[in-house]
């Protein structure tokens, strides 16, 4: 039992703790655990409850992390638990290396090893050895963080630990980009993409997307960089991480596709984010990013202003990788305002520098690549200096001749004369002499260098030649890929209902349907069973060919629930493809695999007077009317459950019934359109949905598709599709 006293104590501590991180509070996990935790015996289920909540504030707060991980290591050292002890240790030397601390950091990652390795925990093991691969990657030791990388790999292989698999080969990746061999990098991250994918690891995917854009920027394939940058600025939108990593890495890539203006915007955007979170480590990426496009600008002295403030942060967190980038930019700023000296300060620790972040056995190859443009730079900067001298040069014998000449017109005296002109003439070919000697020097000097810039021109073609072979090979498998992809669309398009089809069901109909990426993951399925309209628009998780997989679920589940089983009520219908999907994706099993739908089902029968009974259900997406004679546009509001997934299984679908007039006017549809946004990034919205859906409305039904389709064309001008759109209308 917990004495009153404890209890108390550990009250006072969250409650104290709790006001510093108001916003990461609210967070129903962190709450629920902390709600736990106070009810918890000092036992090992209170070890687990500290555990997890050191890691719900990983990468959020270090210093919380750090609370709560001396608490679980205080406990696991009273109650002899050597495994949450490890786990303690683990945790603690994450929170030091979060605050750049590397020194901290290791000694608690060594220590969680020793116990570790003491109880064989190999999945402890490998996860340690990935930590202290960072740190090493962090102080640019990539051979020594690759022999851990590469260690704990071989773990986790082993055990098949999905999750830190896809870390690992995530962070090797880094190694071979920061090494330059970047068609490497990419092999591994495509399969750490994979794994995540497959384990619904968002926040990794995230970091996958990133790290593939950047190093299709380091191979100069924009286009593929800024579509990566994009995907990952996006989804940590969608998951509210620290966004200014991934501002900074669109904005970068717009620079590099001579696009200076929206890469500012863009890096603009990125500096709020840790200047309000007081992240060195993001301001100075944003500082690094800044000074490329001012220099690219031709701004100089700002330039200039912003690399030095980058470069401090850089040096203070030790970051050599970044010091050796805004090194560089220093030196080409300051020799393009002549200020030679500080030019040549900033070329030595930009060399210095990459000298030290580069394997022995690669240095001369990736030096002679990464400096090319540095050596046409140092260039002209040793061809000025050369002019400057040669004018020194001729100014001061120009003026040794004068003097000469005023002693000679001096003398009087013959044999005077005689001596002053023959140590005149014998003093100026001394003085040529040596001046020729010393152009002599300098021309065999320049002859050196210009040899060696010469191999280094015939390097970089050889690589270019490289890359365009891979080049064609990738564009080859792009090709191959979207024939499949084709296939794949003409095999759904003949599962949809064709137009005869519908002309039989409904005379007056129009069918939106846009897919995203060539399939799709929004479907309809329309039918006539006797008297009975039967209509189905359904969005599906997702979209290219995840969601088309899900859209042939499911139009395969309503034919065997209404064709085989008979079940037409759209309630019971929907209980029964809810059940099946679970079935079908085994949600019972892990909930991790929540795919399913939003969708509306319609039941109509027409009565003897000319009317028509509806019998509606909506799955998180509502049925849209407007009645004959008038311009209102009403809404059936749908049941707030998805089918498919573990979430709201407490609830039940309903049905709504009404009856309409001949003539009524029906609309349905996916999110896709209020989801789309403009060239301003704002998005369609329900508001200019419904006034568009009234718009068609006061139209004749022929027309009515036209105008839906011209409103989305004109939203969407300049930008891309989002998601997969479809919109449905019947007129009664």
């Amino acid at each position: 039992m917990c004495t009153i006293s404890g209890y108390i104590w550990t009250v006072c501590l969250i409650c104290l703790f709790l006001p510093l991180y108001k916003l990461k509070a609210q967070n129903s996990q962190i709450d629920s655990l902390k709600t736990l935790l106070l009810a918890s015996k000092p036992d090992t289920h209170r070890l687990h409850l500290l555990n997890e909540l050191s890691k719900a504030y990983f990468k959020i707060s270090s210093d919380t992390v750090r609370f709560f991980a001396l608490r679980e290591k205080q406990l696991a050292q009273k109650l002899k638990q050597a495994y949450w002890h490890a786990n303690a240790e683990n945790n603690l030397g994450n929170s030091w290396f979060f605050k750049a601390d590397y020194a901290r950091a290791l000694q608690h990652y060594r220590q969680a090893l020793q116990l570790y390795q003491s109880i064989k925990n190999e999945r402890g093991i490998s996860s340690v050895y990935n930590n202290l691969g960072n740190i090493e990657k962090a102080l640019g030791n990539y051979p020594k963080a690759l022999d851990y990388y590469q260690q704990g790999l071989i773990i986790q292989e082993k055990i098949q630990d999905l999750r830190l698999l896809g870390v690992s080969y995530n962070n090797i990746g880094i190694i071979f980009k920061r090494q330059g061999e970047y068609n490497k990098a990419i092999t591994y991250y495509l399969k750490s993409l994979q794994i995540r994918r497959k384990i619904q690891n968002y926040k990794g995917i995230v970091s996958c997307y990133t790290n593939l854009g950047v190093v299709y920027n380091k191979l100069k394939q924009y286009t593929k960089g800024l579509f990566y940058c994009k995907k990952s600025l996006h989804l940590a939108q969608q998951l509210k991480l620290n966004r200014a990593l991934y501002y900074n890495n669109v904005g970068y890539t717009f620079f590099k596709l001579n696009q200076p203006d929206s890469a500012l915007v863009y890096i603009q955007q990125g500096y709020a984010v840790p200047e309000k979170n007081k992240d060195k480590l993001g301001k100075m990426r944003t500082y690094l990013h800044l000074a490329w496009v001012y220099y690219a600008q031709k701004a100089y002295e700002k330039t200039i202003f912003v690399a030095k403030q980058g470069l401090t942060i850089a040096q203070q967190l030790n970051r050599r990788d970044e010091v050796s980038h805004l090194s560089h930019i220093l030196f080409q700023s300051h020799q393009q305002l002549a200020h030679y000296q500080l030019a040549l300060k900033y070329y030595l620790l930009h060399t210095q520098t990459k000298d030290s972040l580069v394997n022995d056995s690669k240095t001369k190859e990736i030096t002679r690549l990464e400096l090319s443009y540095a050596f046409d730079k140092k260039q002209a900067f040793l061809k000025m200096q050369q002019k400057v001298k040669e004018q020194k040069i001729r100014m001061d014998n120009e003026k040794k001749l004068v003097q000469e000449r005023w002693y000679l017109f001096s003398a009087l005296a013959g044999v005077l004369v005689l001596m002053i002109i023959s140590t005149f003439v014998f003093r100026s070919r001394q003085i040529q002499k040596q001046l020729n000697g010393q152009l002599v020097k300098q021309k065999d000097e320049l002859v050196v260098l210009n040899e060696e810039l010469r191999q280094t021109q015939d390097e970089i073609t050889a690589q270019h030649d490289h890359i365009e072979q891979q080049n064609k090979a990738l564009m080859e498998y792009k090709y191959n890929t979207e024939g499949s992809v084709r296939a794949a669309r003409n095999i759904q398009l003949a599962l949809l209902p064709f137009e005869k089809d519908l002309a039989q069901v409904f005379k007056k109909h129009f069918v939106v349907y846009r897919p995203k990426n060539i399939v799709s993951g929004d479907f309809y399925w329309i039918k006539r069973i006797n008297e009975q309209r039967l209509m189905v628009v359904a969005d599906c998780v997702g979209h290219g060919i995840p969601g088309a997989f899900m859209s042939l679920i499911g139009i395969n589940l309503l034919d065997k629930i209404i064709f085989q089983e008979g079940l037409t009520d759209p309630a019971g219908v929907f209980e029964r493809l809810h059940q099946e999907i679970n079935q079908v994706l085994q949600q019972y099993i892990d909930a991790k695999w929540s795919m399913g739908m939003d969708a509306v089902l319609c039941s109509l029968t027409e009565k003897n007077d000319g009317s028509t009974k509806l019998i509606f259900s909506g799955a998180k997406n509502h049925l849209y009317y407007v009645l004959p004679g008038t311009t209102a546009l009403e809404m059936i509001q749908g049941d707030r459950k998805s089918i498919g997934g573990m979430r709201g299984a407490n609830k039940s679908f309903t049905n709504k019934e009404m009856v309409f007039p001949p003539g009524t006017l029906l609309y349905a549809g996916s999110d896709g359109l209020q989801d789309q946004n403009n060239v301003f990034r704002q998005t369609f919205g329900t508001r200019r949905l419904h006034v568009v859906l009234k718009s068609c409305a006061a139209l004749p039904f022929n027309q009515q598709k036209q105008r839906l389709e011209h409103c989305i064309d004109e939203y969407m001008q300049g930008t891309t599709q989002r998601d997969d759109i479809l919109w449905v209308g019947i007129e009664l």
